[in-house]
């Protein structure tokens, strides 16, 4: 929410991608890292709420376990958009969010970030297509 990874946050050479997880952003330098003091907000589910947990309504949670699902869901709106083929393999998928991420921290992948935060509109917008050559101006004759 505001430009950091949260406090419990994973890190090191395996990390790909983070994506919003709410609760409290960790304090780091990181360029553009901001949290000024404020929690960020927890992620909103339908889940099982209550004491008993028998009830299904909304509420706010936090966690890695509301940012995978993020991510999982953008490598399936990837998917269903058509936007890098029919049939894209999971590698193709896995480049499209890594080339579309919004970089965060130090400039370029990192341990921290990865490729930075996933960004499902920039992955599932059409490539602007090359523009095409324009017919070559006709002769004179004269």
């Amino acid at each position: 929410e505001h430009g950091c990874i949260a406090d419990y946050s994973n890190g090191g050479t395996d990390i790909d991608l983070v994506a919003p997880g709410g609760g409290s952003d960790g304090y780091f330098t990181d360029v553009g890292c901001d949290p000024g003091g404020r929690a960020g907000r927890g992620i909103v589910q339908l889940t099982l709420i209550g004491a008993r947990h028998t009830k299904l309504g909304l509420a706010a949670r936090d966690g890695t376990s509301m940012a995978s699902p993020q991510v999982a869901a953008a490598a399936a709106a990837v998917i269903a958009s058509g936007v890098i083929g029919k049939k894209p393999t999971p590698a193709a998928v896995q480049l499209r969010l890594q080339r579309t991420a919004r970089d965060l921290g130090p400039k370029g992948r990192d341990l921290r970030y990865g490729y930075g935060l996933v960004d499902l509109a920039a992955a599932t917008r059409p490539s602007t297509p090359a523009p095409a050559k324009s017919p070559a101006p006709a002769k004179s004759s004269g």
